[in-house]
């Protein structure tokens, strides 16, 4: 089961839930999000993301449903740990069908 995608050592890798999907560039990482509606979950998701320490610069997007994460570098979160961040802020990461 994938759910999230990592682009490290390439050019781009491309995540697609249903008819949207999310592109990320070297040395970040993209996963598609349930449940965020509102410009308001954007800023909840990127205020928890924000907080870790391996992040550089984190942006959500409710309207495609991709949180895009840019690492710090030799930073990273396992698929697992972005699952629990999501989670204390009331969202989780979708499974590709």
């Amino acid at each position: 089961l994938a759910i999230g995608f990592a682009a490290q050592g390439t050019l781009a890798t491309a995540s697609s839930v249903g008819d949207k999907a999310c592109v990320a560039a070297q040395g970040e990482t993209t996963y598609k999000v349930t449940g965020m509606t509102c410009a308001e979950c954007e800023k909840g998701i990127s205020k928890q993301f924000s907080s870790q320490p391996q992040v550089a610069k984190v942006t959500a997007n409710h309207l495609t449903g991709c949180l895009n994460i840019v690492w710090k570098p030799g930073g990273s979160l396992s698929d697992a740990q972005v699952a629990e961040q999501l989670k204390k802020v009331g969202y989780d990461l979708a499974h590709s069908h």
